[in-house]
């Protein structure tokens, strides 16, 4: 029998933050999985469940990591879902968000250092592996503060913080305190959660008055076919189809009023929640008899319970007479944390779930809600061309963090152009940030920003993968029109219509890395290698370029990153002109880098430019003890003119973020012999 749990503060590291904050996910309705026991993680199996299921039962550690993402995001503009995952390798590339396969943010555990509970990345907009939180599978976790345990709650409370992008706090009241995490959310925690995403906003239905009552109710618009709803998600209009309501506080009561035809056939109203929030619901239908009052209705249907796919469903049967219904959506009695978040409603004849249509333009902008379907469903191209780009007005201050302008829209063909306007005002950093996702892939996307006059300005890839597209434009100016287009790169290997996301960005600062190394490889000096020290667990962000305006043709550098036994850990090639990333995860200890450059038929190697950087993509989380590596010390040798006399001084190094460059960038022949399959690109 555990024993009831005691009041503790969990003692952390002391540490500055190495991981980038501050930013935030694109569609604020975020997904969660928990990746299955075998997931490749970073060359460990994931053992999650095996490591979780240590103290606790399944329902009781997905409980408590449920519960922790209600509460970060129940007064925020945020909802979270719990969806399957395919056991892929963490880090597989593909879209930031959105992905049928995963979360966006997945949990898993394996191995790290004795110093680390957990690690996570946060939003960092470029990596596979953004939003990934980590536990450590060598420690024991429970939710009753046990002895010789590590409290599940106090660790998720940090490390989901982290995965929405909030840094360290220096309030020892904080969930985010960087030397000791508290168990429980204060103010400073709900400020800052607040200040990336917003507060809770009432929907569009709440916001000129509250609909709480029969007759302050909605009005929406019976489904007797899905034939409707072609071309749109059905939510727009003053009477929509579709209603996506929002109960932003526990007491929020949404009531809609639907008249069906006289033909009605087994009307049936859906409220959908999965894959959109975690809110539980209680819904009801009513009919209002004149002779009742004005707010009195009679029940006819109720249910609290969502079936496996997080639809309510409820059939009910119609009235003697023809009566204009109404359908009340409150939170269930017994919802507990999980008393608010979104959903979507409808009333239609048979429904089981709510028809959409997923080829459908809908933008959120700071003024509102961008909404178009032409473009997809009758083939006209309204917005092909600068001329006829989609307004989307003007973007926010560059002190509020959230992007601009976040949303859906579709290729309606292979052949589809969609080009957006957007236009600053005076406050306005000095950077655009566009990111374009494809769910399913395939469409690789391109993207060009266009000034107001027409002329394509010279952007810089962030990333690009296939599935998703992040282009950044510096030196964007004040009060100034910029036109964003999207199409997909090979029509050829495309003939259908293709959903994607979008965001839009004007921001302060730049999407950039540290230099690692840096130098131009030669037939004398082919190779370049720098050392890494890793003091604790923490996951990597490797970038690479390689340019040789000399020799044109097939020329590549391979970057490789060996353990102190020698093991390549990480490989990746960069052909001229590519710049490529790559994230790893690596254990403390010591590492050695090594670029080599080559040409593809052996001849002499003229002059390849490497440009390699890298960031920290983790934030660890752990108890205060000494680090299992311990950083050499650095000793330095110094003569005077009496060289009698040298001085000879050894200072310890010392770093709070976890990793120590021990050499500056070395050019060479000696790092791989010539025969090492590492030594050459081609091998």
């Amino acid at each position: 029998m555990k024993r009831p749990p005691r009041l503790t503060v969990t003692q952390l590291e002391d540490r500055l933050t190495p991981a980038r904050f501050g930013n935030t996910w694109i569609d604020t309705n975020l997904t969660v999985s928990f990746a299955p026991d075998g997931t490749n993680v970073n060359g460990a199996q994931s053992a999650l469940f095996s490591t979780l299921g240590a103290q606790m039962t399944t329902a009781e550690w997905q409980g408590v990591i449920r519960g922790v993402f209600q509460e970060w995001v129940s007064t925020t503009n945020l909802n979270f879902a719990i969806v399957p995952d395919d056991g892929r390798a963490i880090g597989t590339a593909g879209p930031m968000q959105g992905s049928p396969y995963v979360g966006d943010i997945r949990i898993s555990a394996r191995p790290l250092c004795n110093t680390v509970f957990a690690i996570t990345n946060p939003p960092d907009l470029i990596s596979p592996c953004a939003g990934e939180i980590i536990l450590n599978s060598k420690k024991v976790f429970d939710n009753d503060f046990s002895e010789g345990t590590v409290d599940l709650r106090t660790v998720m409370l940090q490390e989901i913080g982290h995965a929405l992008g909030v840094a360290n706090s220096t309030n020892q009241c904080s969930v985010m305190y960087q030397n000791g995490g508290n168990p429980s959310m204060d103010a400073t925690d709900i400020a800052a959660i607040q200040a990336l995403y917003g507060v809770r906003l009432a929907d569009r239905f709440d916001a000129p008055h509250a609909n709480a009552t029969l007759m302050t109710s909605s009005g929406l618009t019976y489904i007797q076919d899905s034939t409707g709803l072609v071309g749109t998600d059905g939510t727009q209009g003053s009477s929509p189809f579709v209603a996506l309501g929002d109960i932003t506080t526990s007491n929020d009561i949404d009531t809609y009023y639907v008249t069906p035809p006289k033909d009605q056939i087994n009307p049936t109203v859906v409220v959908q929640t999965g894959g959109l929030s975690s809110v539980r619901l209680q819904v009801s239908v009513y009919y209002r008899v004149a002779s009742a009052g004005a707010n009195a209705g009679r029940l006819l249907a109720t249910t609290s319970t969502a079936d496996a796919n997080g639809n309510y469903v409820l059939p009910f049967t119609p009235t003697d007479g023809w009566y204009t219904y109404y359908v009340r959506v409150q939170a269930a009695s017994d919802a507990g944390p999980f008393n608010v978040g979104s959903y979507r409603l409808a009333m239609g004849n048979g429904l089981s779930v709510i028809p959409q249509s997923q080829y459908t333009t809908k933008i959120s902008t700071p003024n509102g809600t961008v909404a178009e379907s032409k473009d997809w469903a009758a083939g006209d191209p309204v917005n092909d061309t600068l001329a006829s780009a989609t307004k989307l007005g003007i973007a926010r201050d560059s002190s509020d963090v959230r992007w601009d302008y976040s949303g859906t829209a579709t290729f309606g063909s292979a052949t589809d152009v969609d080009t957006y306007e957007v236009r600053t005002a005076a406050r306005v950093g000095n950077v655009l940030l566009v990111s374009v996702n494809t769910a399913g892939g395939g469409a690789d996307p391109i993207v060009t920003v266009f000034d107001s006059r027409g002329n394509a300005l010279a952007t810089e890839i962030v990333l690009r993968n296939g599935n998703a597209t992040i282009v950044q434009l510096q030196g964007v100016k004040q009060n100034a029109t910029y036109y964003v287009s999207v199409r997909e790169s090979d029509p050829a290997k495309s003939s259908a219509a293709a959903a994607y996301q979008i965001g839009i960005d004007f921001r302060n600062a730049a999407v950039a890395l540290d230099t690692f190394a840096a130098g131009t490889l030669t037939q004398a000096t082919p190779q370049l290698a720098r050392t890494l020290e890793i003091t604790r667990s923490q996951m990597f962000r490797f970038q690479m370029s390689a340019t040789d305006a000399v020799d044109t043709g097939a020329t590549a550098a391979r970057f490789t990153v060996f353990d102190s036994t020698g093991t390549a850990v990480l490989t990746m090639v960069s052909r001229n002109g590519q710049t490529v990333i790559r994230d790893v995860l690596l254990a403390p200890g010591t590492y050695t880098v090594v670029i080599a450059g080559a040409t593809f038929d052996g001849s002499p190697l003229k002059g390849l430019q490497i440009d390699a950087r890298f960031m920290t993509l983790t934030d660890p989380i752990g108890p205060m003890l000494a680090d299992d590596y311990s950083a050499p010390a650095t000793t330095t040798t110094a003569a005077t003119a009496d060289t009698a006399k040298i001085t000879t001084t050894t200072t310890a190094t010392t770093t709070d973020l976890g990793y120590f460059l021990l050499a500056p960038a070395t050019l060479g022949t000696g790092f791989l012999a010539l025969t090492d399959p590492y030594s050459s690109p081609w091998w």
